[in-house]
């Protein structure tokens, strides 16, 4: 792995840039050969962004500043990313989705289409909190987001959760559990308090 410019991302065949893309030349590709970063048509890819090798933006995608996509992430067609977002890599955000400024999302999450995800939200994987020991990484899961959820600012997911469809998540909500379809949690932990408004 070697981070290069992207003059020199392009030349080495490790990025892909599409029609009318934008790409700010303050952007660093983290290339392996044979694994090259996509840009879609008509996408804006801010200052200081970092993108890792198989990250795909689809058509119509926006980056803010200092983003940072890890390897084999998927952006949908329509989504914007707020500056300062760390997605962590094997992930996948579906179409006309935002995600606000400081969200750190964890390795494997997948979203659905038309999330909207607040100022710093955080989202976790790690049951047991392996990092850096021996062990199984079997135990590491992602939540899961469907279309249309919406998680306020703050708010926390910890592994292995589900947010159903049309659900709300409240503001600084510490999210433990699933989520049922179109309901409101807030609290710490969250707990419904009624159908999503």
């Amino acid at each position: 792995m070697l981070t290069v410019s992207v003059e020199q991302a392009l030349d080495s065949g490790w990025l892909v840039v599409a029609e009318h893309a934008r790409i700010d030349p303050t952007v660093r590709v983290v290339g392996r050969p044979g694994h090259p970063v996509l840009v879609g048509e008509r996408c804006l890819v801010r200052s200081g962004c970092v993108l890792y090798w198989d990250v795909v933006l689809e058509q119509s995608v926006s980056l803010g500043h200092g983003v940072v996509l890890r390897d084999s992430t998927l952006i949908g067609a329509g989504s914007s990313v707020g500056t300062g977002v760390c997605v962590e890599g094997d992930a996948r955000i579906g179409p006309n989705c935002l995600v606000e400024t400081g969200t750190v999302l964890t390795r494997g999450i997948a979203m659905g289409t038309g999330v909207f995800v607040g100022v710093m939200v955080c989202t976790t994987n790690d049951r047991e909190i392996l990092y850096r020991r021996l062990g199984d990484k079997s135990n590491l899961k992602a939540p899961v987001i469907h279309d249309r959820v919406r998680i306020g600012s703050h708010a926390v997911l910890l592994p292995g959760v589900v947010v159903e469809a049309d659900a709300f998540v409240a503001a600084g909500a510490l999210v433990t559990r699933d989520v049922p379809r179109g309901k409101l949690v807030m609290g710490m932990p969250a707990a419904i308090v009624g159908d999503a408004p």
